[in-house]
């Protein structure tokens, strides 16, 4: 009987290695993007909380420096007389971190002095009060980015977790039903091909199992019966045939008529 060509059989993953792929692949992508969704929650509450601090410290700054700047003006001191404003503001910028820029304006919003001015993201104004009357004006602009820390660690530690989890996911998907899975798919293909029993398990079939190797053991002994029948049959036909008219279709139907094996070999899964 002619027997089926095959080409080259391509590799084969168990289901092990692809149950615990999958389990890496959805555990990376689900907590990827559980992690950007909580790093964009965590940088907004960040900025927002940083916005508010910078205010509050650019007020108390401001506050600061009219109460001072009042002071001198009452002694009968113009504030464009003032000496050592410049160092005396550029001092207070750099004790005070968030700040942009401080600024002292005089009674018409024309700027006395000035820090380096900076791109601030706020302005908080205070006015200098001297006797009910408006002497000038403090000016501080707030820099939040400034408070801000760099997430640059937290990223890299939320990525190291996800991929140390989806790891460790795979490694249990793997070990644990992928393991039952492969066993069981094994099982299956003996059996199929007619050897289920000789095959070693380390663990315990499952019901259903069970059920599946027992029909494939049942359909594999009708399938004997069935193509033993047949060539009975033939031979009582050829028995017959004596002048040998019928023995070429009857050489074709037993050689197309399928047998276990055949079966067996087409329907490997």
């Amino acid at each position: 009987m002619p027997t089926k060509s095959a080409g080259p059989t391509p590799p084969r993953y168990g289901l092990d290695k692809q149950l615990g792929l999958l389990a890496f692949v959805l555990t990376v992508f689900i907590g990827g993007v559980v992690t950007l969704w909580s790093l964009q929650q965590l940088r907004a509450s960040a900025e927002r909380e940083t916005r508010h601090d910078a205010r509050a410290m650019a007020q108390s700054v401001a506050q600061t420096i009219a109460l001072q700047m009042g002071r001198a003006v009452r002694l009968g001191i113009p504030l464009e007389e003032l000496p050592g404003i410049p160092a005396y503001l550029q001092r207070a910028l750099e004790q005070a971190p968030g700040l942009a820029y401080l600024a002292l304006l005089d009674a018409h919003d024309v700027t006395l002095y000035t820090t380096a001015p900076q791109q601030a993201d706020d302005q908080v104004r205070t006015s200098i009060q001297v006797q009910g009357q408006m002497a000038g004006t403090v000016v501080v602009g707030t820099a939040p980015t400034a408070l801000t820390g760099d997430l640059v660690w937290v990223k890299t530690l939320c990525a190291l977790t996800v991929l140390v989890l989806g790891m460790v996911s795979a490694w249990l998907a793997a070990r644990g039903p992928g393991r039952c899975l492969e066993g069981e798919h094994l099982a299956l293909q003996a059996g199929l091909h007619g050897h289920g029993q000789s095959l070693p398990l380390d663990y315990a079939a499952s019901h259903g199992l069970q059920q599946a190797l027992q029909a494939l053991e049942q359909g594999q002994q009708q399938l004997l019966e069935q193509q033993a029948a047949v060539d009975a049959y033939a031979q009582e036909l050829l028995a017959v045939d004596f002048d040998q008219r019928m023995q070429a279709s009857i050489a074709r139907i037993v050689q197309t008529a399928p047998n276990a094996v055949d079966l067996a070999q087409d329907g490997a899964i």
